[in-house]
């Protein structure tokens, strides 16, 4: 029995291979069914073909005068499986995604509440009472003595739109101005004094001990980059891969992971259970079961993945084959790469004829 690879190429046509030894047999100029067909029809001895997705290849096997058992290549479909579940990701997930809504709400909450207080303090009502009581006519020096203030309290309280933020300030020490040139010192692989000489030559003047704190923090920082924590929340792409790559024996935190992503987001779940239903099809090769999801996932018209399973329908037959037969275009896909290679070294000067002759093992 002759098991035969057919391989669509971008410009030069279609590769044949043998799927017994791996080598290329043929090289057909065009790509189109009636080519693959006369091949296919002058080589009575085939009886089973790998092919992968290309349509016109699908025709040309269902129409050959022999008998030929159509196989997908599984290769290709997990790889358009991806490409749905990529896109289906991208139209459902955020580009930042807050795993742990209930602590980032937490947080807010008191942000909130700090800000109540700060609107809800009593200098805050004094100030409302005293514009209310100027807008009716009162005098500065009757509202200063009602209240038992000061005038000039009385004039700022007038002014102010908002209410006062309470907290020590933060003062800006000398030492963050020359942070940048003390970084750019200390790479230079400088001693502490070296620096403080350096710095103090070209203008600072506060301590010497700052200079020795921020050359420390550097340093430290450098030693152990994993003291910075991971960012709250997991990109789009990492959760693609999580979600892909799940299974049931995968770390308890992993698993967590895929777990609130799919509580969060439910349109998630159907696309998630196809996806992993399909690949485990492929993998215990069952090809009843694989038609059988195939057709309850057209019927439930799903708009990520109607398309694609409407396509894989009508190439029924080739998609069983693929689950319950062993064949596959893994062994084409690197004589793919070589003529690649051949033809793009021979651009514009050769003619396919001498291609031929290059990729061939044996022309015929």
């Amino acid at each position: 029995m002759d098991d035969f690879s057919l391989r669509r190429g971008h410009t030069y046509g279609t590769i044949i291979c043998d799927l017994r030894t791996g080598r290329p047999i043929d090289l057909l100029p065009s790509r189109d069914t009636e080519a693959v067909l006369e091949w296919l029809d002058a080589q009575p001895r085939i009886t089973l073909v790998s092919r992968d997705r290309f349509l016109p290849y699908a025709e040309a096997v269902r129409l050959t005068s022999h008998p030929v058992v159509d196989v997908l290549d599984r290769f290709h479909l997990v790889q358009n499986l991806w490409k749905l579940y990529e896109t289906a990701v991208a139209s459902i997930l955020p580009n930042k995604i807050f795993l742990d809504e209930e602590e980032q709400s937490e947080t807010i909450t008191q942000q909130d509440e700090a800000e109540r207080k700060r609107w809800d303090h009593p200098t805050w009502h004094r100030a409302l009472e005293i514009k209310k009581a100027r807008a009716e006519g009162e005098s500065i020096a009757s509202i200063a003595r009602r209240l038992a203030i000061s005038r000039n309290t009385v004039y700022n309280d007038i002014h102010r739109e908002a209410p006062i933020i309470w907290g020590r300030r933060s003062r800006t020490h000398e030492v963050q101005q020359w942070k940048g040139r003390i970084i750019e010192l200390e790479e230079k692989h400088l001693t502490v004094q070296q620096i403080l000489e350096t710095v103090r030559s070209e203008g600072y003047t506060a301590a010497s001990r700052a200079v020795r704190l921020v050359v420390e923090a550097i340093r430290r920082d450098r030693r152990n980059v994993s003291r910075y924590p991971e960012p709250p929340f997991f990109s789009r792409r990492r959760a693609l891969g999580y979600l892909w790559k799940w299974h049931m024996g995968d770390a308890p935190e992993r698993r967590e992971v895929v777990d609130k992503l799919l509580v969060r987001f439910p349109e998630l779940r159907p696309v998630f259970c196809f996806v992993h239903s399909f690949r485990e099809s492929i993998r215990h090769k069952d090809g009843p079961g694989m038609l059988a999801l195939l057709t309850s996932e057209f019927e439930r018209k799903d708009r990520f993945t109607i398309r694609f399973v409407r396509r894989l329908l009508k190439e029924a037959e080739g998609i069983k084959n693929a689950c319950e037969n062993p064949e596959s275009n893994g062994l084409v896909e690197g004589h793919v790469n070589r003529l690649k290679l051949v033809k793009r070294t021979m651009y514009g000067r050769a003619s396919f004829r001498l291609l031929r002759i290059k990729v061939l093992h044996h022309p015929s």
